[in-house]
C-alpha cells in the first residue's frame, strides 16, 4: 500500500495477493483491514446489518459455508474427530468467526484496490489472482471500489494434489481399526509442524470394514487444478 500510494498513470496491474485461506495458519494470509492512508479511496462503507445475515443453522465461515467442525485456535486440531486427532486442550478456543470475518476480508481488498484505482489510467486493466474459495470477496471488493467489466478467468494446471481425506480409511478409523505403524510425513506442507500437528503419517491396514471396502478410492475433495483470475477495468 505504501508503494501503490506513490504510483500514478498505470496502464495495467497484475497481482497475486494473499487469498485469505489462512494457509498453514500463517498470519500473512489472514486478511483483516488496516487503517487506510488519509485521502485515499477505499470504497463504500462496509457496515453490517445483523438482520441481513442469512440463517444457515451454524456459523458461516469466511468462505460462505457452514463451519460444522471448528478448529481450535490453541492446538490447531478440530473439535469432532477420533481421539488421536481431535483437540485435547483443557481450555480450547474454537474458531467460530462468522459473517463479519468474510466482510473484513472484503474490506481488506477494498483498501488496496482503492489505491490501485487511483493509480490506473482510465481504461486501465486489473488482473488479480485469487483462491477458488475466496475470489468472490475480491470480485465484490472490485465492484465496490468502482471497477467495471468484472470477469473471472481461470489459470488451469496439472500439478497439485487434493487436500482431502480417504473415505475408506476414515470409515475404518471410526469403526475402531487401529494403525499398523507410522512414518515421516511426505510432501513439503506435511513436514511443516504448523500444517501437520501430528508430525507423522499413520499407516492404516488394508480396508477392513464393509463400508471401507465399498469406498476405496473415494475422497472428500476435488483436485485443486485451477485458480481464479479476477479481471476488471477502470472506467
Amino acid at each position: 500500500m505504501e508503494v501503490l500510494a506513490e504510483l500514478t498513470d498505470l496502464r495495467a496491474v497484475v497481482s497475486d495477493p494473499p487469498y485469505g485461506l489462512e494457509f498453514a495458519g500463517k498470519e500473512w494470509d489472514k486478511l483483516q483491514p488496516k487503517h487506510a492512508p488519509a485521502g485515499r479511496r477505499v470504497g463504500k462503507s462496509m457496515e453490517i446489518n445483523p438482520k441481513s445475515v442469512p440463517k444457515m443453522g451454524r456459523t458461516p465461515t469466511g468462505y460462505g459455508f457452514p463451519k460444522k467442525n471448528p478448529r481450535c485456535l490453541v492446538c490447531g486440531r478440530i473439535q469432532y474427530a477420533s481421539e488421536r486427532s481431535k483437540c485435547q486442550c483443557e481450555d480450547p478456543r474454537w474458531d467460530t468467526r462468522g459473517y463479519e470475518y468474510a466482510q473484513e476480508m472484503q474490506l481488506w481488498h477494498q483498501q488496496w484496490l482503492g489505491l490501485v484505482y487511483e493509480a490506473l489510467q482510465s481504461g486501465g486493466v486489473l488482473r488479480i489472482f485469487s483462491g477458488c474459495r475466496t475470489y468472490h470477496r475480491l470480485a465484490a471488493a472490485m465492484a465496490e471500489v468502482g471497477f467495471d467489466e468484472i470477469d473471472v478467468h481461470a489459470w488451469c494446471y496439472g500439478s497439485g494434489f487434493p487436500k482431502s481425506a480417504s473415505l475408506s480409511r476414515t470409515i475404518d478409523k471410526q469403526a475402531g481399526v487401529e494403525p499398523i505403524g507410522e512414518e515421516p510425513p511426505s510432501l513439503g506442507m506435511a513436514n511443516n509442524p504448523e500444517w501437520n500437528t501430528l508430525k507423522r503419517r499413520l499407516i492404516m491396514p488394508p480396508p477392513t470394514t464393509d463400508g471401507a471396502k465399498y469406498f476405496v478410492g473415494y475422497g472428500t475433495a476435488l483436485k485443486p487444478s485451477w485458480e481464479a483470475v479476477v479481471v476488471g477495468v477502470r472506467p
